[in-house]
């Protein structure tokens, strides 16, 4: 954040301990000091530090109209809150969001995925992929509730945790683009995976979809 000059970025680090921090520009301990020479070099403040709970930090922001080039979100598990984190980006800013969540993203917690994330997430051979999904369909939903589109800009699956990254860019606008939020079928018998449109769901009901023998139906 310092090296890219950004006017202003917000990290928030989603730990279980009781003092994780959420601040504007979180640096580790190790990069403090820089950190400070930054602050008297620039002579404007440039980080804040809260122990605010990040729902509430982030309201806070929202409410005082305090806008953001880029939101980090690096939570564990599912924690993330997405909703509160959109509000607080400007329009083009960008928006980091992690998840840990590796269960649901392998389908073997569907009930508490659907939960958290809306969607369903079935057992694939690519749940890696999946799980990336899984994000990014949350960010595009959570975002079209505000009135926003959020497009992806990278994606990053890491086997330690697991732990899933996506960033992804904000704009305005009302519609979306719903052709791009479905469902992917997968064929354990062909070894087939294709896309499914809501359409498609509602055409084929509770019979076997296409003939593509025994399939998983993973999303939105």
């Amino acid at each position: 954040l310092l090296q890219r000059n950004l006017q202003a970025g917000l990290k928030k680090d989603c730990g279980d301990c009781e003092d994780s921090i959420e601040s504007r520009i979180w640096i580790p301990d190790g990069l403090r000091k820089a950190a400070e020479s930054y602050v008297q070099v620039g002579g404007n403040t440039t980080a804040t530090v809260s122990q605010y709970e990040a729902t509430r930090l982030l309201a806070s922001l929202y409410l005082r109209e305090d806008f953001f080039d880029l939101v980090d979100v690096d939570s564990f598990a599912n924690t993330a809150p997405v909703n509160q984190a959109l509000q607080v980006v400007r329009f083009g800013g960008l928006i980091y969001l992690t998840c840990t969540d590796g269960l649901s993203s392998a389908g073997h917690r569907a009930d508490k995925c659907l939960a958290a994330y809306g969607a369903f997430m079935s057992r694939t051979p690519f749940a890696n992929e999946q799980g990336l999904r899984m994000l990014i369909g949350h960010a595009v939903r959570e975002a079209a509730s505000q009135g926003k589109i959020v497009r992806p800009v990278f994606s990053l699956y890491s086997s330690h945790g697991p732990v899933f990254r996506v960033m992804l860019k904000v704009s305005r606008g009302k519609g979306w683009e719903r052709e791009n939020y479905g469902f992917v079928a997968h064929s354990y018998t062909t070894n087939i995976t294709r896309k499914l449109t809501w359409e498609d769901l509602l055409q084929n009901k509770n019979k076997k979809l296409s003939g593509e023998g025994r399939e998983v139906i993973s999303g939105p």
